[in-house]
C-alpha cells in the first residue's frame, strides 16, 4: 500500500488491536484511537514547545497555544498511561540515535520519538492534577514501527528507557515491561473524566 494515510490508519489499527486484545484479558483500562487535546502554557501562558521539524538542514520549532496535539493510540492501566506514536515507515533502515531519527540514512522530517516526547509533555501538564503526587513517571512514551523495516536504536541507555522504540511484534511486550506498579494505582474512572474534559475530539473509544 502506497497511500501515507492509508497506511497510517492501518498502523494505528494494528496497534489497537494488540491494546485491545491485552485490555480485554486483563478486564480493565482505558483505551482512546487518535486522542486529540489542546497544546498546554506555563503559568506565565507561555505555551511548552511543540513539533520540531528538520527543514532544509535546520530544525524549526512549531510551537502556538492554538494548536492541538494527537496522540495516534492512548492506553491506560491501572499502572501507567501509554502515549504510543505509531509510524508506518518502509525502510531498509531506521536509524534511531539520540538527537534524531534517519530513514535509509536520511534524516526524517519530524522524529517520531521527539514526537512522542512532546505528547506526554504536554500531556502531563493537562493532568497532572489526576495523578498520584502528580508523578510524570505514571505517563510512558512509546514509539512503535508497524511497516516492514529494521530498526537500529544507537540512542544512550538513557534515552531507550525514557522513550522506548518497539516494532508491531514487540509491542505487547514492551508495554508488559513498563506496565510497572508505582506508589499507587491510577483512579481509572477520574483519569477517564479528565480525558474526557480534556479531549477536542476522540477518532475511538474501545
Amino acid at each position: 500500500m502506497q497511500d501515507n494515510t492509508a497506511k497510517g490508519d492501518l498502523g494505528e489499527d494494528a496497534v489497537l488491536a494488540i491494546c485491545y486484545e491485552r485490555k480485554l484479558r486483563v478486564k480493565n483500562g482505558l483505551l482512546y484511537n487518535s486522542f486529540k487535546y489542546p497544546y498546554q502554557t506555563d503559568r506565565a501562558g507561555v505555551c511548552y514547545t511543540g513539533n520540531i521539524k528538520y527543514e532544509d538542514g535546520k530544525y524549526v520549532e512549531y510551537t502556538r497555544d492554538t494548536l492541538h496535539d494527537e496522540i495516534d493510540v492512548l492506553y491506560v492501566t491501572p499502572y501507567r498511561i501509554f502515549a504510543i506514536e505509531v509510524k508506518s515507515y518502509h525502510a531498509r533502515k531506521i536509524s534511531v540515535y539520540d538527537y534524531w531519527v534517519n530513514r535509509n540514512g536520511q534524516p526524517v522530517d519530524k522524529s517520531p520519538v521527539a514526537q512522542a516526547e512532546k505528547h506526554v509533555r504536554h500531556l502531563y501538564h493537562a493532568i497532572y492534577d489526576v495523578l498520584p503526587d502528580g508523578d510524570p513517571s505514571y505517563i510512558i512514551p512509546i514509539v512503535c514501527f508497524v511497516d516492514k523495516c529494521t530498526v537500529v536504536d544507537e540512542r544512550c541507555s538513557e534515552s531507550k528507557t525514557y522513550v522506548p522504540v518497539c516494532i508491531l511484534n514487540t509491542l505487547l511486550k514492551t508495554i508488559n515491561t513498563y506496565n510497572t506498579p508505582n506508589a499507587y494505582n491510577l483512579d481509572l474512572e477520574v483519569i477517564k473524566s479528565k480525558l474526557q474534559q480534556l479531549a477536542v475530539s476522540i477518532k475511538r473509544t474501545l
